[in-house]
């Protein structure tokens, strides 16, 4: 039924042509590679990417260049510039035919470059330095097509080539320009010539049987079903059905440069100038690919060269437009382009399909006709929609449609009728909706229309009228609703009925009390919800509730505890910002994000992710844009228009994609191959191709770079490193293929490098790199060694000097031990003498006069008294020798005199004795020292003078007595001959021996220099008690 265009217009919208669903990723100059012009491309057994162009030789891992070119300088270089044809043979060699350069074998263990060059003197040289086909068959013979002079074979163990020329022999090749070789499944080489057509060699005559003579033929290839497909100039491509012989010819009037197969048994041929005709067999129909404005479309039509990579991806090689890269999954997804940005997706009862846009309206969709009708809104029609931003729909029971808009309130579009009433806020109305913008619209299964409004908080209809009853967030209630901003509404299996706030976190409603329970996120609190935006809510087939938030990824509610398990980007998870959740039939969920589409299993928490190359709108979905049919096709929408798909139906490449290391820098520059730095070769091979790297260390500063080598999406592939012996556990780096590693001490290290391909299939193999740090000189073994026996020397040899000492000083001590007895022997001796000689005699003379006294009492007084007289004369005599002997034993003057008046005491003694002059210098105040201190330093003051007097030599003394700090210093100087330094450590030095040991016993200290005369200086602690 047509209505007015007031209501909505009918618009038929064919499925987008198949060209237009050809979408491809480019590969230029921009991004390094070293032509624009590619000729010829190979992947190699490690899964880099080679291409041969015009300009030069490009290895590509997904995320880097590098470029082989000729150098001059270098006799191991590239020999030309314009590569023909690549191939890898079972040794791993690279075989790069070039144009006027030879024939090239590429060594990757020293990356040089081996050059065959045509010898005019050398028969079983290459024919031609113009190479334009090259072939290894399953005997292992490298076949070589040349420009001119005929077909080539290698033999490799003679390093020979055997040539096939033109001739008038029917069995010989018919022409000696070679476009293109092939092997088929029967081990038969085929030969395609310039002008001679198509030639397969028997190997049994050595010859060459002609099939097609007279054709160019520019490509060969043989499908999956055994036919082969020789492409021509001019003439189109003609096919040679495998099972009868018979020829075909699909395609005409046009040069067919290349041929492969997809994974959807689509041949694709690559023409002169004409772009790409892909042709299906099943249909026997051909789709033809042309340059495209679109970023997305083909680059140019002079394709040169087509190519399947492992996993499945063609490669379009042009002229002077680059590579274009295809990934034939791609076709899996299903795109419905739109020019306004679709939102709410929703299947009604019917069936049908319907979804609002941003600023173009509501639609009804029907797939399978590609029929759209278009609801827009009229502002002189009040019965039109209200808004064309259009982001909520509903079906209530009677089938009426309940539409919510943005700016224009609730609409209900009556079944039947084509019109809508509306529903709009009136701020003086409490009973009307909170808010004109209204994001989410649900119908619970008591048939109740909850509706959620931006700002306006949730509302509830009244059936059968046009009042609503109003739910807002109170602040300081808990058990309101936590926002104002109702994205999404969901009632659950057990009846309960949840909202998702953009500004509040998530409620569930209690009908019982008409209140709400409030979840939030909690700052540190890993189990809250993981952020207050929430943008969609989902139940599974199991019933659990799963909500999408805007920054927190996807969240997991345990049952109603209140605690939450996350799903972000860094688990696997495309982005954190979900926008839409759906199930599939196998329990999947399917998550659309700001970053692309992740297929979640709840049971294994394993991820899949989809991108923009596998075949969706774009990376980028939006809000409020999902749906699922009845049939089980899942709709997700984006900027660009929807995407939607049977998920039984995806195909997912789960052979995991090879991780290499490409790249080590050292201080940023790469290091060398086989170069020696600070004495150890770096890297004996080059990278990837090395396993192990020797640092000395001095290189604290490495980083790596690493390449997944799956092309489909590169800048989506993940990567984890670990290095054993620094790591404990695996470094997760995201879509970041470098790390950088500082402070490597020395010691032996693995690094370990894991991938996934852009999907999140995880590669099992990990790639490994030993990394030896060599220790400087003093921390290896064998100086740890020298140093530990020379410690262990040094040690016993101090054990021995010390040991030695002791001895040395026992022994001194035993003989100044010996010397002290003897001094004391002769003290004695010396006391015995003076006792009997002098204090004897007196007494005997007394003992004498007392006899006397004793016979003369009787007599006259006068001789009494004069006998009395002489005998007290000779008591004073006595006395004066005991005063005499006891000085000597011991200083009386201290017992009588202070320590300063002792010193002055015994120097005016050592002056009168020695005549040698004296200056003192005493300090004012007086210093109050214990009897034992003063003894031992009076002592020690004693036996310096004796040992100037004795032998100094000396004409005038010094003596300086002070306090300093907490000590007392005793300074004594002569201007004698001084002393030698083995005097002060002769055994035989008593005197300053016992010097020592008096202030030893002090806790003093003795100072002994002097060459032109002596200083001593004594310092002793003045509180000795405590010292």
């Amino acid at each position: 039924m047509f209505f007015l265009l007031g209501w909505f217009f009918l618009v038929l919208v064919p499925l987008p042509a198949q060209g237009d669903s050809f979408r491809f990723s480019h590969l230029s100059m921009e991004e390094g590679l070293s032509s624009n012009s590619v000729f010829c491309m190979v992947q190699d057994r490690y899964g880099f990417m080679w291409f041969g162009t015009f300009s030069g030789l490009s290895r590509y891992d997904g995320r880097s260049i590098t470029v082989y070119r000729p150098e001059p300088e270098n006799p191991n270089s590239l020999s030309a510039s314009v590569i023909f044809s690549l191939w890898e043979d079972s040794f791993g060699d690279l075989w790069i035919g070039t144009d006027g350069g030879g024939l090239n074998r590429f060594d990757r263990e020293t990356e040089e470059f081996h050059t065959y060059r045509q010898d005019p003197k050398d028969p079983r040289s290459v024919a031609s330095d113009k190479v334009f086909a090259l072939l290894e068959d399953r005997m292992g013979w490298l076949w070589v097509g040349t420009g001119g002079s005929g077909l080539d074979r290698y033999d490799r163990v003679r390093n020979q080539f055997f040539h096939y020329r033109k001739s008038t022999n029917p069995e010989s090749l018919p022409s000696d320009t070679v476009r293109c070789l092939l092997e088929d499944r029967e081990g038969n080489v085929w030969v395609g010539t310039a002008g001679g057509g198509l030639a397969k060699y028997v190997r049994e005559k050595d010859a060459f049987e002609r099939i097609l003579d007279g054709l160019t033929v520019r490509a060969l290839f043989q499908d999956s079903k055994g036919n082969l497909w020789i492409g021509t100039e001019q003439r189109g491509v003609i096919v040679r059905h495998s099972k009868t012989g018979s020829f075909e010819n699909p395609l005409t009037n046009t040069t067919v440069r290349a041929i492969i197969e997809d994974d959807n048994e689509r041949i694709w041929l690559g023409t002169d100038s004409d772009g790409i005709a892909i042709y299906d067999s099943r249909s026997k129909t051909i789709t033809w690919i042309r340059k495209s404005d679109d970023p997305r479309g083909l680059s140019g039509d002079w394709i040169r060269c087509l190519y399947k990579d492992r996993g499945g991806l063609i490669w379009v090689g042009t002229r002077d437009a680059g590579i274009n890269r295809y990934n034939p999954l791609s076709v899996d997804f299903q795109f419905l382009p739109t020019k306004h940005t679709p939102r709410q997706i929703y299947t009604d009862s019917a069936g049908t399909i319907w979804f609002g846009t941003d600023g173009g309206g509501l639609h009804r969709w029907n797939p399978a006709t590609g029929k759209i009708a278009n609801y827009r809104s009229n502002p002189e029609d009040p019965t039109s929609l209200s808004s064309d931003f259009v982001y909520s729909i509903v079906e209530d029971r009677e089938g009426n449609l309940w539409v919510g808009t943005d700016g224009g309130g609730l609409n209900v579009l009556t079944k039947g009728t084509g019109k809508f009433v509306r529903f709009v806020h009136d701020p003086r109305d409490p009973s009307t909706i909170g808010s004109n913008n209204v994001w989410a619209v649900y119908m619970d299964s008591r048939g109740t229309l909850w509706v959620g409004t931006e700002l306006g908080g949730l509302a509830r209809w009244i059936p059968g009228t046009r009042l609503f009853f109003r739910y807002r967030s109170i602040p300081g209630n808990p058990n309101s609703l936590n926002g104002n901003s109702v994205r999404a509404i969901l009632e659950d299996s057990k009846g309960v009925l949840w909202i998702g706030t953009w500004d509040g976190g998530l409620s569930r409603y209690r009908p019982n009390s008409d209140d709400f329970v409030q979840y939030k996120r909690i700052p540190g609190d890993p189990s809250s919800l993981g952020d207050n935006s929430v943008n969609c809510l989902f139940e599974d087939s199991q019933g659990t509730l799963w909500i999408g938030t805007s920054g927190g990824g996807l969240n997991r509610m345990y049952g109603n505890t209140g605690t939450f398990l996350h799903i972000t980007k860094k688990h696997g998870l495309s982005g954190d910002n979900v926008f839409g959740i759906q199930e599939d039939e196998e329990g999947f969920l399917w998550v659309s994000t700001e970053g692309g589409l992740s297929r979640y299993d709840p049971r294994t928490g394993s991820i899949l992710n989809f991108s923009e190359p596998d075949g969706l709108q774009k990376n980028e979905f939006s809000q409020k844009s999902f749906g699922k049919g009845k049939s089980g096709t899942l709709f997700f929408g984006g900027p660009r228009g929807i995407t939607y798909f049977s998920p039984d139906k995806i195909r997912v490449r789960y052979a995991p994609a090879p991780i290499r290391i490409t790249q080590i820098l050292l201080f940023d520059e790469p290091v060398p191959v086989g170069k020696k730095i600070h004495g150890y070769m770096a890297l004996q091979a080059p990278i990837p191709f090395s396993s192990r790297l020797e640092l000395s260390w001095r290189e604290s500063v490495l980083s790596f770079q690493f390449a997944v080598l799956d092309y489909t999406n590169p800048e989506k592939n993940q990567y984890a490193m670990k290095i054993d012996g620094l790591h404990g556990d695996w470094l997760f780096l995201g879509s970041r293929n470098n790390a950088l590693v500082t402070g490597l001490r020395p010691g032996r290290y693995t690094l370990r490098v894991k991938g996934a391909n852009h999907q999140g299939v995880w590669n099992t193999e990990e790639t490994f790199l030993d990394i030896i740090v060599h220790p400087p000189f003093w921390e290896t073994p064998g100086f740890r060694f020298l140093m530990v026996g020379i410690l262990i020397f040094t040690i016993w040899s101090l054990y021995r000097y010390r040991t030695y000492k002791l001895e040395q000083k026992t022994a001194q001590l035993r003989r100044f031990s010996m010397h002290i007895q003897d001094v004391r022997e002769e003290e004695r001796k010396h006391a015995a003498r003076e006792i009997h000689d002098g204090l004897g005699q007196y007494l005997a003379v007394l003992k004498m006069d007392a006899f006397w006294l004793k016979n003369h009492l009787q007599s006259e007084s006068r001789l009494l008294v004069d006998k009395v007289q002489g005998m007290l004369e000779v008591l004073d005599e006595a006395m004066d020798s005991v005063k005499k002997i006891t000085t000597q034993l011991r200083p009386q003057v201290l017992d009588h005199l202070s320590f300063v008046e002792a010193l002055r005491w015994q120097i005016q003694a050592f002056k009168k004795h020695s005549g040698i002059e004296v200056s003192l210098s005493l300090p004012v105040a007086p210093i109050e020292l214990p009897p034992d201190v003063a003894t031992n330093l009076f002592r020690v003051f004693q036996e310096i003078l004796t040992n100037i007097m004795k032998h100094a030599m000396a004409t005038q003394v010094e003596v300086d007595l002070r306090k300093e700090d907490r000590n007392l210093v005793l300074r004594v100087k002569d201007n004698g001959r001084g002393i030698r330094p083995e005097e002060l450590e002769s055994d035989d030095s008593f005197g300053i021996i016992g010097i020592r040991e008096r202030c030893s016993y002090l806790h003093g200290s003795v100072e002994i220099t002097g060459s032109k005369g002596t200083q001593i200086v004594i310092t002793v602690p003045l509180e000795w008690g405590n010292a």
